[in-house]
């Protein structure tokens, strides 16, 4: 005969259970306190070292710090694009169902913590010199523009090989169909 115990030890096993899982997927879900661009980008060595630049003793100089506070910057701009170029892909994915609302957090999150690093950029360039905040991202974006025309222009000579491979290879079977015509000319009227 079953006891009356029977069925509440059932209920609270089951409550116990259902606990314990939603303390599980709560957990899950939560975002760690580190930075999400590692997640993303990778370390950003960059920034470390501009931060050693600065705890350095005896100070290094101030072309050295700001030499660093543009490489840190430029690093930071680059992210930005890459957000920029990613977010319109996030918003196709999100409307056709692809992406959950946690990618879309963290993503919002990892926007938000690239704008806090550049306001941040901002305000150590202007504690630098004054008034260079203006200047600096105009600065690094022209770094970023000519390392991509650096790479267009490395990839000029791996082009032309191939263009000329391709052409060469073109030239060959151009020659071959102008011969074999020629033979099925020369058939026609007879000389062989």
């Amino acid at each position: 005969m079953i006891s009356i115990y029977a069925p509440l030890i059932y209920v609270a096993v089951l409550i116990g259970a259902m606990y314990g899982v939603s303390v599980f997927v709560r957990k899950s879900r939560t975002i760690p306190n580190e930075f999400v661009s590692e997640e993303w980008f990778g370390k950003n060595f960059v920034r470390s070292y501009f931060f050693q630049l600065l705890e350095q003793n005896p100070p290094v100089p101030d072309t050295i710090i700001k030499a660093g506070l543009v490489l840190r910057a430029t690093e930071a701009l680059r992210q930005l694009m890459r957000l920029k170029s990613s977010r319109m892909a996030l918003n196709v994915l999100l409307n056709r169902g692809g992406v959950g609302d946690d990618l879309v957090r963290k993503f919002s999150r990892l926007e938000k913590e690239t704008e806090l690093e550049l306001m941040d950029i901002a305000k150590t360039a202007n504690s630098l010199q004054p008034g260079w905040n203006q200047f600096i991202f105009q600065s690094c974006n022209e770094i970023i523009e000519n390392e991509k025309i650096i790479e267009q222009i490395e990839e000029i000579p791996n082009d032309s090989e191939q263009i000329s491979n391709r052409w060469s290879g073109e030239k060959q079977l151009y020659e071959d169909a102008e011969n074999e015509r020629r033979l099925e000319a020369q058939k026609d009227l007879g000389v062989f």
